[in-house]
């Protein structure tokens, strides 16, 4: 790859990791917010001296509580996966969960899949082997992928991530389901030189006929 696309890709890559950090402080305020309106909760009924005095009468106390609990849990979750997505990028390449990556960017773009109201969905078959490549650039190029299918798959539409092995590869299926507004064509941005070349360095495939709803890209077992 030239020096041209490797200053483009890295501009990608940077743009890729700007959104997600965005997405991930817009979605960390929605966190805090609930943990916030239910701590004040529990302030007002002390203040107005809503304590309760026997245990039966403690179940909204301990309901809070169970909120409050809940969505801390849920916010570490979100913090511990965007910790990984950072260490994608410590290597090259690595050894990797494909199913694991595809997770990751299911959970950080869930707030902008929200705002296109597109379902992202994972399909996995569990057994597949690791494999090793780049996975950061791998998660550039599905987020490239999702974000040309949010601009052609209408409202209410879902796109599912299907994983499996055979001959050798790992494959992800990138489908989708719903009103289509444009078919992705084979001029689109992922089949452009630059994407196609970050594919071929990562020792992969891609593949689609125009115009159809799905999109496959391959991933050999082993470096090659």
């Amino acid at each position: 790859m030239g020096a041209a696309n490797k200053e483009d890709i890295q501009s990608l890559q940077l743009s890729f990791i700007a959104k997600i950090l965005s997405t991930y402080t817009h979605e960390m305020k929605n966190h805090l917010a609930i943990i916030k309106e239910s701590s004040g909760l529990m302030q007002d009924m002390f203040e107005f001296g809503k304590l309760p005095k026997k245990k039966r009468d403690a179940q909204p106390f301990l309901a809070t509580l169970e909120a409050i609990d809940n969505q801390v849990k849920r916010s570490i979750g979100v913090i511990n996966i965007l910790n990984r997505f950072g260490h994608r990028m410590d290597s090259s390449a690595s050894m990797f969960d494909m199913n694991e990556i595809i997770e990751e960017l299911i959970v950080l773009m869930h707030r902008l899949a929200n705002q296109k109201r597109i379902v992202l969905e994972g399909e996995f078959d569990k057994d597949i082997p690791s494999v090793q490549s780049n996975p950061s650039k791998l998660q550039l190029i599905l987020y490239s992928l999702i974000q040309e299918k949010f601009q052609s798959l209408g409202a209410g539409g879902k796109i599912i991530f299907r994983t499996f092995a055979a001959n050798g590869r790992v494959i992800i299926s990138i489908g989708q389901q719903g009103d289509a507004l444009e078919p992705m064509s084979a001029t689109s941005t992922i089949f452009q030189d630059l994407f196609l070349n970050t594919i071929k360095e990562l020792n992969g495939e891609i593949e689609q006929q125009e115009g159809a709803e799905e999109i496959k890209i391959s991933i050999p077992l082993t470096k090659q």
